[in-house]
């Protein structure tokens, strides 16, 4: 019988990560591509067969038509939350016909995914999280953990990603237009020195495969990590038997990813991503094959899969950092330093370039739209001081 994997996703390097690690081995892969076919993993040469669905529910109602087999399950994987959340709200429905990467009980995982939820899960795991309260379950007034920073609890429906505020005047201001059906987060900011991840699966044996950490200290346009390194030595202040406690209380199995703000001494959890996770092309390279792990034991296959990556390894990600040297995040002689020590990049494959080559094609308009960008940006920022 075929062994059978759908990735459901957007067409990013999430999938792309996933394509790569599954593409060389006997498995039927399909991709099923959110929205629109961006040249990312689409043009993966390990992308044999997609198909583009234009709306979540659209999604659904493909798996639903086409997977009819339950002598012969497939393998269900997912690139971002809305997807996973979307299964699991039909994990009855599914479960006859798709191994389903996530928790093992229908509507929870939303749940779970609520950000106030998911800190006191963890907080009862034994992870550190920073001071939180939940508004509207204290009063503004109430609030004394400054600066601070401000999340909707539900990431499926942000009427804002995020928002720091200093002091509580300006916490004043921003609770102005919070919604009176929702619920936020409001924490303690960490003065962070780099964002820690922390990548791995938990296979269907119980087991949970950490394949190190992903340390990064700068950041591209699309809000991600875009230099640092990977490394298999987790730091002693983030607590690996939390991590495992966490999964095991809500019954997952699946791929997962942890994100910590780091100091020098400590680490403050941020969330789980209960499913892919973007890095995983960057650990994969690093010699992880996590995706491996997992799909296997959905299917029974007991061959040994390297799950842990090789020694400390640089990352930097080849269209977006450079950005970083116009904004003077770094000088120029310095990002020249660094990527000549970088091997892991999140595009870039001698043996599967087409995508790099793609997104090479379109790096002068993304740097033009990013000068454009910062210019109305820094002077809103220039307004805003001056009415002040």
């Amino acid at each position: 019988m075929e062994k059978k994997v759908v990735i459901w996703g957007d067409d990013h390097h999430n999938a792309l990560g996933l394509l790569r690690m599954l593409g060389k081995q006997d498995f039927d892969v399909l991709f099923l591509v959110h929205s629109s076919c961006l040249n990312v993993a689409t043009a993966s040469k390990y992308c044999k067969k997609y198909v583009v669905v234009r709306s979540i529910d659209d999604g659904l109602k493909f798996l639903f038509e086409n997977f009819t087999d339950k002598e012969n399950k497939a393998v269900l994987l997912f690139t971002a939350d809305k997807f996973s959340e979307a299964a699991n709200i039909h994990f009855n429905k599914l479960k006859d016909y798709f191994i389903i990467a996530g928790p093992a009980q229908e509507g929870v995982l939303r749940d779970i995914d609520d950000k106030y939820t998911m800190g006191k899960l963890a907080e009862e795991c034994g992870i550190t999280i920073p001071k939180t309260y939940l508004i509207p379950d204290v009063s503004i007034n109430e609030v004394d953990c400054f600066p601070a920073i401000i999340k909707p609890c539900n990431p499926a429906a942000k009427d804002f990603k995020t928002k720091i505020v200093k002091d509580k005047s300006r916490l004043m201001k921003v609770a102005k237009v919070f919604k009176p059906d929702r619920r936020y987060v409001i924490q303690s900011y960490i003065k962070k020195e780099a964002d820690g991840l922390v990548y791995g699966c938990r296979t269907w044996d119980g087991t949970t495969h950490l394949a190190g950490i992903c340390v990064r200290n700068r950041w591209g346009d699309d809000g991600c990590g875009s230099f640092g390194y990977i490394t298999p030595n987790i730091p002693d202040s983030i607590s690996v038997q939390g991590i495992i406690c966490f999964l095991e209380k809500n019954e997952f199995h699946g791929l997962f990813s942890v994100e910590y703000a780091l100091t020098q001494d400590k680490s403050f959890f941020y969330e789980f991503n209960l499913r892919n996770d973007g890095t995983s092309v960057l650990f994969y390279n690093a010699g992880s094959n996590i995706a491996l792990a997992y799909v296997n034991s959905c299917f029974g296959i007991t061959d040994d899969v390297s799950t842990k990556v090789v020694g400390k390894q640089y990352l930097m990600h080849e269209i977006l950092d450079r950005f970083n040297v116009y904004d003077g995040n770094v000088t120029r002689k310095q990002w020249h330093e660094d990527r000549k020590k970088a091997t892991l990049h999140f595009l870039y494959d001698p043996d599967d370039n087409r995508p790099y080559e793609l997104q090479k094609a379109q790096s002068t308009k993304k740097f033009i739209h990013h000068i454009i960008s910062k210019s109305w940006i820094n002077k809103l920022r220039l307004k805003i001081k001056n009415r002040q």
